[in-house]
């Protein structure tokens, strides 16, 4: 299913207008315990599928863990398969760090730790059909790890060591020496006083001489002939060995023997885990398909979502649509909606702004989006059709950089929608045009909704505030009017966010304009000027004196009133009303003059 990257802005799937991941859809749905896992949920939604086949089996893994929720014969139940995940690690970036040349010994180690998580919980799920190349690959480095570091791994190079004694034979010399070097020295120095028969004999050292044989003048006598003269004392001689210099050689020479062996371990299992890195991505791939299901299974029954059925050439029903973001947002209960549409059908939203016509629009778009891509959908029951593309053209927006306005804006997204539309596309328009005159607006509006129905796109909502475009359903069945209810009472107005069928009765622009907290002398002016408007009264009516009583306006010319009387308006499509209206303003401005 293709979206472009404004239907992505205007359905806010990854973040909302103002850049934050919060009060996104993705920031709703996600569940996932890993990053690998975050990932593929997001690559998921920014591209939903196109195959029955394939939805109906992502559909599946949910409910299959929806059905072992809870522990059971076959799983360990969601809880306990989360949990293994949380401890995972992001695989896939730890390996893209080992590729680094300034991968450390702590990187593998992480790594392996991450894979042998997963290993634990691919023995939980035995069930699933994992890669055997994977998992073999997986084994295969965290036993070598393990074997060869030490628990504790330095973060840097040639600052501590990190292999284990017994992992390599050429290695463990060298750490015997680096470990117990000075241990050698005493015990070389015991066997030396025991071949000599010196018992005060000694090994010492200085930055001199190195190691060196001390044996006083007493015990001259006894000094073999294979000792090797070094320095002589007052009261002392000092000698050297073969064997003493060659273990000298090898205590001052270990800590860089073995950070060199070392180096070269740490080397032929980075190596290893390289050479196994296709394998590696696949199973971690397939643990983070685990988690994206698990936490779809969790969303379903932590917000009471339902199996939608998606089907080719179906109608487009749904039971109870929510919306999963606003519904997590606000305190208040959501009001649920029904949407029966059939394929080639357009709906005409009427009704106030704040109603909720973009809300049902943007949850009808956001509902098909999670079914396509296998997830559970907020509602009571859902069939839904296969869709190809979603193509929206929502909000106000203007484009500095390019030097467009809003009403341009508007205009290149709405052509572009044409150029792409298919018969099995989604199309949502909201309150289109509104950046120019009410006469242009208007009959751009019209314009495009012939269009839309004209194309016979498969399903189309269209929002807007002109309500005579609502007479089109007069003469195109597929156009459906429908609009959100409200509650009046006396002027005290009360969104329903109930969505019903047929067009509004009127808009409430000024009750509005009262909620939104503008004072009463400009409504109260706005409701003039608005019945002026309505009575067919001057267009442009008297400007109000600032004082603090309202005048009433002039009437207009009883000649033309009553000619006005006379047209039967039922009878008029929309063009040849806005040329009557047009007509009228002119006769209005001649009487002016």
């Amino acid at each position: 299913l293709q979206m472009r990257a404004n239907t992505v802005k205007h359905l806010e799937i990854l973040e909302t207008y103002s850049g934050q991941r919060q009060g996104s859809l993705l920031h709703a749905i996600d569940r996932t315990k890993t990053s690998v896992g975050a990932r593929l949920l997001r690559q998921w939604l920014l591209f939903p599928l196109l195959e029955q086949a394939s939805i109906e089996n992502r559909q599946r893994q949910v409910a299959f863990w929806i059905e072992n929720f809870n522990p059971s014969p076959k799983s360990p139940g969601v809880k306990v398969i989360r949990e293994h995940l949380s401890n995972m690690g992001d695989i896939e970036r730890r390996l893209g760090k080992i590729c680094h040349p300034n991968a450390n010994p702590r990187d593998l180690q992480s790594l392996a730790q991450s894979l042998q998580e997963g290993l634990v919980l691919a023995s939980k799920t035995r069930f699933y059909n994992y890669s055997e190349s994977g998992i073999r690959a997986a084994d295969q480095i965290v036993s070598i790890v393990n074997e060869a570091f030490m628990d504790e791994v330095p973060l840097h190079f040639n600052k501590d060591y990190f292999v284990k004694k017994g992992f390599r034979k050429d290695l463990d010399e060298w750490i015997d020496l680096t470990t117990h070097g000075e241990d050698k020295i005493l015990q070389m120095e015991e066997t030396e006083r025991q071949a000599t028969g010196i018992s005060s004999l000694k090994i010492r050292y200085n930055q001199v001489f190195g190691y060196y044989i001390e044996v006083t003048n007493t015990h001259k006598d006894k000094i073999p002939k294979t000792y090797i003269r070094k320095q002589t004392l007052t009261n002392a001689e000092r000698f050297t060995t073969e064997a003493l210099q060659d273990l000298e050689t090898k205590i001052l020479s270990a800590r860089a023997k073995r950070f060199e062996l070392e180096n070269a371990v740490f080397k032929e299992i980075k190596d290893k885990i390289l050479a196994q890195g296709a394998y590696l991505i696949d199973i971690a791939g397939q643990w983070a398909e685990i988690d994206v299901y698990t936490s779809l299974s969790y969303l379903a029954v932590e917000r009471k979502y339902v199996r939608p059925r998606v089907l080719a050439n179906s109608k487009m029903k749904i039971e109870g649509a929510r919306h999963p973001v606003i519904e997590q947002l606000q305190k208040d209960v959501f009001v649920p909606n029904d949407i029966d549409m059939a394929s080639g059908e357009v709906m005409l939203l009427t009704g106030p702004n704040m109603a909720g016509k973009s809300t049902i629009m943007r949850q009808v778009a956001i509902c098909q989006i999670m079914a396509q891509m296998g997830s559970y959908i907020p509602a009571k029951s859902a069939e839904l059709p296969l869709i190809d593309r979603i193509f929206t053209r929502i909000g106000a927006s203007d484009s500095l950089s390019e030097g467009l306005s809003t009403f341009m804006v508007e205009m290149v997204e709405t052509a572009e929608i044409f150029k792409s539309l298919t018969t099995k596309s989604l199309v949502i328009m909201d309150e289109i045009g509104r950046g120019t005159s009410t006469f242009d607006g208007m009959s751009l509006a019209q314009a495009i909704l012939e269009e839309m129905l004209h194309k016979n796109s498969s399903f189309g909502f269209f929002a807007t505030h002109y309500h005579e475009l609502t007479r089109i359903a007069q003469t195109n069945q597929r156009l459906k009017n429908a609009h959100m209810s409200i509650s009046d009472r006396d002027g005290d107005l009360k969104f329903l966010y109930k969505l019903k069928d047929g067009a509004a009765s009127k808009s409430y622009g000024i009750h509005v304009a009262k909620l939104a907290g503008l004072s009463k002398s400009i409504t109260d002016r706005a409701k003039i000027i608005l019945n002026s408007l309505e009575s067919g009264q001057n267009t442009e009516p008297k400007v109000m004196q600032m004082d603090l009583f309202t005048q009433d306006l002039q009437t207009a010319d009883p000649a033309w009133i009553e000619d006005l009387k006379a047209v039967e308006v039922e009878g008029m499509t929309p063009i040849q009303a806005l040329n009557y209206l047009v007509g009228l303003k002119d006769l209005a401005n001649n009487d002016a003059n």
